[in-house]
């Protein structure tokens, strides 16, 4: 994996090499270093992933061995005491000799000591089973482009495959029929945008009303509803200006707040990825090269802003990758290709909000682990999250005195503060993630 990171950045730094040549060999050296490195640590989450699964499967067969152990005592120690007593009630009380005390504590011990025997043996079988090489346990996919792979594959190979690649077709076939419509004027403007809506509406009531009877195709269904809903909403206040920024804004908070809703109710993780896909790639399919970017980065808000609000129920870490991957990459393009020094002042907030809203994830998503996984942390968010920021904070100050280091100073000093809060307030219960900003502050 490091080798092919390695890989991967060495041929992206090469894209730089005309703009940059005075330094274009540092570049491509520092990209091809930074991709090892993230690669050196996605072997390494892999690895400790694996272990994790390992030690909470022996934890598991631990506590039904005790378990079994604790019953199969209790059950000879019941039987003893039971034949003991039933003996001792058959004698009659005149004829009890004087050494029947005795004799019955000799039956009692007997009696024990064949029960001790039974648990000696049980713990043998118990220590065989869980000293066994934990080579033998089947190995763990844990890396982004095995998730990736599997999220796809399941897609294509669970229910119908012609519904899926049909909700596929129909969405894009949506967002270009709104450009089609428009560049042969057809029909007015407000009508196919109001068409456009009773199609995602009839999607999301007939989803709704399927939902118990089949599920898969119910959920389908009202993911494309949610996503066709927000390529419109975007579209009418991006692509034709019909609607004023607040009432956008409004509509959108609404869409990403019921879907969110839809998602935590049905417990459904593929509803939200599929509902929240379609809104990251709505502004990507309704472009009209305007570049409002600080209308696409509010959107990109408040459907970050939705999924805070899922990470606050659900530890879904598929989606918390998605949001952090559209977020960071499309904000990334956007700065390669059309950032100017005069948009800093707009661009940074949206930068500082973002990296906020991940870092909140990540907390969410320790504290939303089950009892045994508790403080559980997602790797890929704890380090992605700062490294991704950091690299694009870097290219709005490098040109600003002192921008770097006053960046790198509050970064280091929010990831302490941070720690020293979480250590606080839930002390062992977090260790490992409090222990992991107070790297972060110390490296920054």
């Amino acid at each position: 994996m490091r080798f092919l990171f390695a890989v991967i950045f060495l041929v992206a730094s090469t894209f730089f090499w005309f703009e940059l040549y005075e330094v274009g060999v540092v570049v491509i050296g520092l990209a091809t270093i930074l991709g090892f490195t993230l690669g050196k640590v996605f072997d390494l989450q892999k690895d400790l992933n694996a272990l994790r699964a390992t030690l909470a499967r022996e934890w598991e067969e631990r506590n039904a061995t005790k378990q079994s152990i604790t019953t199969t005592s209790n059950i000879a120690t019941q039987t003893a005491t039971k034949e003991v007593a039933h003996e001792a009630t058959d004698i009659e009380k005149p004829s009890i000799p004087a050494v029947q005390p005795r004799a019955i504590a000799e039956k009692l011990k007997a009696e024990t000591s064949m029960s001790d025997t039974s648990v000696s043996e049980i713990k043998e079988v118990f220590v065989e089973s869980v000293s066994r090489p934990i080579e033998e346990n089947p190995p763990i996919k844990d890396t982004l482009f095995d998730k990736a792979g599997d999220v796809l594959k399941g897609y294509f190979t669970g229910g119908n495959l012609f519904v899926r690649i049909g909700i596929i077709i129909l969405f894009f076939g949506v967002s270009f029929l709104l450009k089609y419509v428009s560049d042969q004027g057809l029909f007015p403007i407000e009508y196919r945008l109001i068409g456009v809506v009773v199609l995602a509406m009839a999607f999301l009531g007939l989803g709704w009303r399927l939902r118990l009877k089949n599920e898969t195709y119910a959920l389908l269904l009202q993911g494309a509803g949610i996503g066709i809903l927000y390529l419109d909403i975007y579209a009418a206040f991006s692509l034709y200006y019909l609607l004023p920024a607040m009432a956008t804004f409004v509509l959108l908070f609404v869409v990403s707040m019921f879907s969110a809703a839809l998602a935590v109710l049905q417990d459904s993780k593929s509803l939200a990825v599929l509902g929240f896909s379609g809104g990251f790639i709505a502004p990507v399919l309704a472009s009209s090269g305007s570049n409002n970017y600080v209308g696409l980065f509010s959107y990109y808000a408040i459907l970050n802003l939705a999924i805070v609000v899922v990470a606050w129920f659900k530890s879904w870490r598929a989606l918390n990758l998605l949001g952090f991957a559209f977020t960071f990459i499309i904000g990334t393009a956007w700065g390669v290709m059309t950032y100017k020094s005069e948009n800093f002042a707009s661009v940074e907030p949206f930068l500082i909000l973002f990296f906020l809203f991940y870092v909140v994830i990540a907390v969410l998503f320790a504290l939303r682990q089950p009892p045994k996984l508790r403080g559980y942390v997602d790797g890929t968010m704890l380090f992605g999250v700062p490294l991704a920021a950091s690299g694009l904070q870097y290219s709005l100050v490098k040109d600003i005195e002192f921008g770097v280091s006053l960046s790198s100073f509050a970064m280091g000093a929010f990831y302490l503060v941070l720690s020293w809060f979480i250590w606080m307030r839930k002390g062992d219960g977090l260790k490992l993630l409090a222990e992991a900003f107070l790297a972060l502050g110390v490296i920054f």
